[in-house]
């Protein structure tokens, strides 16, 4: 009963993050800039970004890809010359911690014990880490090999995709093999 309207409200999103993403990119970006005349933005920049950075600069170096980070951006060699990429505050993921925050709701409607809630809840927030870090990679990767352009794409209208796909394999893993019904003596 529960994974029924958990799927059911994740491919609603899907489908209205398909419909209004050109109004969504338009809209973050207003929003971003919205937020950083006002500063809200420092905390989430001084602790979150600089390690996102670093994680991002190590997968590269795996790949044997030459990059070097700051707080707010990582640097590659592209096409002969060291190019620097921004990273924004917005970057991080807080918006997937909030679509997940609601999905919660709806995914713990059944009756669960806390243990395996508390379980599910490392777990997704620990995937949308992990996907957030694809995501940045693949943005840096595409850069390096593909040019802006095609990077801009992928981070403005492909990139949201992989949260949703996330989202849609974390409740369909959670249900399957973490959430436990209480037990009777348990309610």
């Amino acid at each position: 009963m529960g994974s029924k309207r958990i799927f059911s409200t994740l491919f609603i999103i899907l489908i209205i993050l398909l419909m209004v993403m050109p109004f969504v990119t338009t809209f973050n970006e207003f929003l971003t800039s919205w937020v950083l005349k006002f500063g809200w933005y420092k905390s989430i920049e001084n602790l979150v970004l600089p390690f996102e950075i670093k994680a991002v600069v190590g997968f590269l170096w795996l790949l044997h890809i030459e990059a070097i980070g700051s707080p707010t951006t990582l640097s590659i060699v592209r096409e002969g010359s060291w190019q620097k990429i921004w990273v924004s505050w917005n970057c991080v993921g807080w918006q997937s911690l909030i679509v997940f925050l609601l999905t919660l709701a709806t995914g713990f409607s059944g009756n669960y014990t806390k243990l395996s809630k508390v379980e599910t809840i490392l777990i997704g927030i620990l995937g949308i880490f992990l996907v957030n870090l694809a995501r940045i990679n693949a943005v840096v990767l595409i850069f390096k090999f593909a040019g802006y352009l095609p990077a801009v794409i992928f981070h403005d209208y492909f990139a949201n995709m992989a949260i949703v796909v996330w989202f849609f394999f974390f409740w369909w893993f959670s249900y399957s093999f973490i959430l436990e019904t209480k037990n009777a003596d348990e309610r």
